[in-house]
C-alpha cells in the first residue's frame, strides 16, 4: 500500500479540488445514465400496462409529465456533466504535468555529470516521458472512475431502498461493489504480466533505436537480415503481450457482465414474484431492472484502464525511488529544491554577472595522473605530469585513441583519475562543487552537438542576453557571414540543414562566448579548410586573450601566436 500512498501524494493531493470536481461530474455523468434508463423503464412499462388495461375496457391514468421531465433533467444533465467531466479532467491532469514534468526533469538536471552522461540516450528519455504519462492516468482513468462507479451506484441503491423493497437495494449495492471490484481485482492479479510486457516494450524499443542509428552499417555487415529477425520475433512476443492484456481485459468485462447477467436474473425472478404478490407495481419494477442493467453500463472500460496498474506503479517506482535518477526526500518524491528560492537565485545571478563581468583565467596542476579505461593492459594515461599556467593556449595533439578525450574529461572534473592529483585553480578538482566547478569552465566537445532552436538560441544557450551585433560579428570573424541574416532561422528537424564545418563553428562558438576562465577545445577545426581554421582561430585568440585556452587535436592547426604544443603519447607527455 506505500506505493499508493506514495501515488496519491504525488498525484491527487496537489490538485485535490480538481480531483474531487471530476469525481463529482463522473458521478453525476454515471447517476444520470443511469436514471435516464431507470425512468424510461418507469415509462415505458407503465405505458405498457395503460395501454393493456385500455384495451380490455377498462380505465387507468397514465402520468407522463413527471417521468418525462426527469427523462429531459437526466438527458441535459448527463450532455453537462460529461462534457464539464472532461473538460475539468483534462485541466487536471494539464496541471499535474505543470508540475511534475518540470519536477522530473529538473530533478534529473541536478544530477552529477556521471548520471547525466547516462541519460543522453533517446530510450531513456522516452522511458521518462511514458512513465510522467503512466502517472498521469492514476487520477483521472483509474481512481475517479471507480469513485464514480461506487458513488453512482450507492445512490441508486438509496433511491431503490425508498420505492422499493429492502432486497433489491441491497442487491444493487452488492452488484455495485462487484462492477467496480472486478476490474480492480483483475488489474492487481495482471500485475506481474503486466511488468515483464513494460520490460519487452522497451528491449523493443531499445533494439530498435539501436538498428535504426546503425542502419547503414547493418546494410553490409548484415546481409541475412539477422537483427531485423530478432526484431520481428521480439514484435511478435510484444504483440502476443498486447493480445494478452486485451484477453484479461476482455475476460474481467465478461466477469462483470456475467454477474450483472445473473444478479438481473434473480432480480426478474424475486420481481415477479412480488408483482404475483402485488406488493409491487409494474413500473416501479421497469425501473428496478432496467436501472440495474444500466448500472452494468457505467462501467465500461474500467477493467481496461486497471490493466495499467503495474506500468503505473513501476513508473511511480522508477520515478521517485531509482537513487541514480531522482535524489529523495523524506516523502519519497522526487526532491528538487525550489527555483523561487530568492536568496539562491539572488546568489546565483550575482555569481553569473560576475563571472560575465571579470571571468578569471584558471589553471591546473596534474601530478602523476593515471587513468584506466576498461579493461586494457595499458592505461590511457599513465602518470601524466602537466602543468597549466593560467592565462597561456595549450594544444595537445596525438593520434587517435591516444587519450586526448579522457584527458580533456580529467581537466574538466568529468572524469576521476585512477591515481594520481588534479589541481584545478590550487585546490583539488574533486573538492570544488560540481556547478562551481563546470561554472568556469566552456567546454565544446568532439562531438558536434545543436539543439532545436534557432540560430541566436544555439550560440547564446550560455550567455543569454548576448548582443546581436556581438553575434553578427562572431559569424562574420569565422567565416559565417552568410548566416548573419538567419539568427532567427531554426536549426534542426524541418529547419535550416547547417552543413559539417557551419555546424563545427557554430559549436565552437556558442562555447567561446561563455563568460568563463577556461576553455577545453576538442577537435575544433575538424571539417574546416585552412582559410577557416585561420579564421577561426584569430577570433578565439582575440576573444580569449588573458584566459586560458587549451586544444585537443590531431595536429597543431590555426595560426595562434605564443601556444605551447604538447603530443601525447603512451600516456605521456
Amino acid at each position: 500500500m506505500s506505493d499508493f500512498r506514495r501515488l496519491f501524494a504525488l498525484t491527487c493531493r496537489p490538485q485535490w479540488p480538481w480531483l474531487l470536481a471530476t469525481v463529482l461530474l463522473a458521478t453525476l455523468a454515471a447517476g444520470a445514465a443511469t436514471g435516464l434508463v431507470a425512468t424510461a423503464g418507469w415509462l415505458l412499462t407503465a405505458s405498457a400496462v395503460t395501454g393493456a388495461v385500455l384495451a380490455a375496457g377498462g380505465s387507468a391514468r397514465l402520468e407522463i409529465f413527471g417521468p418525462g421531465a426527469l427523462i429531459r433533467l437526466f438527458a441535459v444533465t448527463r450532455t453537462v456533466t460529461r462534457y464539464g467531466e472532461r473538460l475539468i479532467g483534462h485541466e487536471s491532469i494539464f496541471r499535474l504535468l505543470s508540475r511534475l514534468r518540470p519536477r522530473v526533469f529538473a530533478g534529473l538536471a541536478s544530477q552529477p555529470w556521471a548520471v547525466i552522461g547516462r541519460l543522453r540516450r533517446a530510450l531513456v528519455l522516452n522511458r521518462l516521458i511514458g512513465d510522467v504519462e503512466a502517472l498521469e492516468g492514476f487520477p483521472a482513468g483509474m481512481l475517479s472512475a471507480a469513485l464514480a462507479v461506487l458513488l453512482a451506484g450507492g445512490g441508486f441503491s438509496l433511491i431503490l431502498a425508498w420505492l422499493l423493497p429492502a432486497p433489491l437495494a441491497w442487491t444493487a449495492l452488492a452488484l455495485t461493489l462487484m462492477l467496480a471490484g472486478v476490474p480492480v481485482l483483475a488489474g492487481w492479479c495482471a500485475q506481474p504480466r503486466e511488468y515483464r510486457a513494460a520490460l519487452l516494450r522497451e528491449r523493443l524499443q531499445r533494439d530498435l533505436l539501436e538498428r535504426v542509428a546503425a542502419s547503414r552499417e547493418l546494410v553490409f555487415a548484415d546481409p541475412t537480415d539477422h537483427r531485423r529477425r530478432a526484431l520481428g520475433r521480439l514484435d511478435a512476443r510484444l504483440a502476443a503481450a498486447s493480445m494478452a492484456r486485451a484477453s484479461r481485459a476482455g475476460a474481467a468485462d465478461a466477469m462483470a457482465g456475467l454477474l450483472l447477467h445473473l444478479a438481473l436474473c434473480a432480480a426478474v425472478v424475486v420481481v415477479a414474484g412480488w408483482l404475483a404478490a402485488e406488493l409491487l407495481t409494474p413500473a416501479r419494477a421497469g425501473l428496478a431492472l432496467l436501472g440495474l442493467l444500466a448500472l452494468g453500463g457505467v462501467t465500461a472500460g474500467l477493467a481496461d484502464s486497471w490493466q495499467g496498474l503495474a506500468r503505473t506503479r513501476l513508473g511511480l517506482r522508477r520515478l521517485t525511488a531509482d537513487p541514480e535518477l531522482i535524489p529523495q526526500d523524506r516523502g519519497g518524491c522526487a526532491h528538487v529544491t525550489d527555483p523561487t528560492d530568492a536568496d539562491a537565485e539572488s546568489a546565483s545571478a550575482a555569481d553569473h554577472v560576475a563571472h560575465a563581468a571579470m571571468p578569471a583565467a584558471a589553471g591546473w596542476c596534474l601530478d602523476g595522473v593515471t587513468l584506466r579505461q576498461g579493461v586494457a593492459d595499458r592505461p590511457v594515461l599513465d602518470g601524466l605530469m602537466l602543468d597549466i599556467v593560467p592565462g597561456e593556449v595549450l594544444c595537445i595533439t596525438g593520434h587517435s585513441g591516444c587519450g586526448k578525450s579522457s584527458l580533456l574529461s580529467v581537466l574538466a572534473g568529468l572524469r576521476r583519475p585512477d591515481r594520481g592529483q588534479v589541481l584545478f585553480d590550487g585546490r583539488e578538482a574533486s573538492d570544488w562543487p560540481e556547478a562551481t566547478r563546470l561554472s568556469r569552465l566552456a567546454i565544446c566537445e568532439q562531438r558536434t552537438t545543436l539543439l532545436a532552436g534557432t540560430l541566436a538560441e544555439n550560440l547564446t544557450l550560455g550567455v543569454p542576453r548576448a548582443d546581436r551585433d556581438e553575434l553578427q560579428a562572431a559569424l562574420a570573424a569565422v567565416g559565417l557571414a552568410a548566416l548573419i541574416g538567419e539568427l532567427d532561422t531554426w536549426l534542426g528537424p524541418g529547419g535550416r540543414q547547417l552543413s559539417g564545418g557551419e555546424a563545427r563553428r557554430v559549436a565552437v562558438l556558442r562555447a567561446a562566448l561563455c563568460p568563463a576562465g577556461a576553455l577545453l577545445l576538442d577537435e575544433p577545426f575538424r571539417g574546416l579548410d585552412d582559410a577557416a581554421c585561420h579564421a577561426l582561430s584569430g577570433w578565439l585568440a582575440e576573444r580569449w586573450r588573458d584566459r586560458t585556452v587549451v586544444i585537443f587535436d590531431h595536429q597543431a592547426r590555426g595560426g595562434w601566436a605564443g601556444r605551447r604544443v604538447l603530443t601525447l603519447a603512451e600516456g605521456r607527455l
